[in-house]
């Protein structure tokens, strides 16, 4: 059995310099904020654009843009949801599973599989991405003496190697004054690093070279978990967010909380997500589901 996961401990410290490894529902219209500050020259009739695509969920996570199907993917990690939106048809989808689940990556040449955290386990999850039927096979599993553990994002190389956890210092969020914690990340084409901010409402993007901040995108929530970009150009950053852990008075204040965004007119485009590539046969079958 060939083992394409590395897994390594999470840094929890507050200097946090940066973490790196590297549906849908009718268009719900503008909302306030994607108001950007930016050290690079910009034109004014290009600001960004920010609107809300999704319903708010618990704690949406693990954006993945299929380019190949043009799908956007992500999780429910309170909810034990996976999400697909289509968003040529605006057509969206979901289903529940029986533990939480932090990403979900398509499996190269395999249709209709994904590699899935699911709890402490790597899974394989066998969805059409329509119906409510679905069967999850494990892989491998970790951590089986800390039950309150849980794999958290991953991302596949252009190998297909999947890559979860692993940290090191590119960016200082307290040097440089940026509020809350790094969540989740993407590159784009000129390797700049676009970065949720976490408890800090607002998407950075950071020169990692130079450990420069370049644009701040303001949200309108506090809890951005991660970022993916997406569409036919890559030109779409989709932005997941969460509501779980929030009182009654800040869900007041930010009802949104939850919600999937895309920010347009950044004038930058991302790179292809990559596929995973899986070389195991089934372990062990979990279960067959049925909506």
């Amino acid at each position: 059995m060939s083992r394409d996961f590395r897994a390594f401990p999470t840094s929890t410290t507050k200097t946090f310099r940066i973490a790196v490894v590297f549906l849908i529902l009718p268009h719900l219209g503008n909302v306030d904020g994607g108001q950007c500050s930016n050290s690079i020259q910009e034109d004014n009739d290009r600001k960004p654009r920010l609107i809300a695509v999704t319903e708010p969920v618990q704690h949406g996570e693990g954006p993945h843009w299929d380019a190949h199907n043009q799908l956007l993917y992500f999780v429910d990690i309170s909810g034990n949801t996976v999400h697909r939106l289509n968003p040529s048809t605006n057509m969206h989808s979901a289903i529940t599973l029986n533990d939480s689940v932090s990403f979900v990556i398509p499996i190269r040449g395999r249709v209709n599989q994904f590699i899935i955290g699911l709890g402490r386990s790597l899974a394989v999850l066998h969805w059409d991405g329509f119906s409510p039927t679905f069967q999850v096979f494990v892989k491998e599993s970790v951590d089986n003496d800390r039950p309150n553990n849980r794999f958290n994002d991953a991302k596949a190389d252009p190998w297909g190697r999947l890559w979860t956890g692993n940290r090191r210092i590119i960016f200082d969020f307290i040097i440089n004054n940026v509020p809350g914690n790094p969540d989740g990340m993407t590159i784009d084409r000129w390797n700049m690093l676009w970065i949720a901010c976490w408890g800090g409402s607002r998407v950075i993007q950071v020169d990692p070279q130079r450990s420069q901040l370049l644009k701040t995108i303001l949200m309108p929530v506090e809890r951005v978990t991660s970022v993916t970009f997406g569409g036919a150009l890559l030109d779409i950053l989709y932005v997941t967010s969460m509501r779980t852990g929030l009182n009654e008075t800040q869900l007041k204040s930010q009802p949104m909380a939850g919600t999937t965004f895309a920010v347009t007119n950044l004038g930058t485009r991302g790179t292809i997500n990559n596929p995973a590539q899986f070389y195991c046969v089934h372990r062990k079958r979990l279960k067959h589901y049925s909506g």
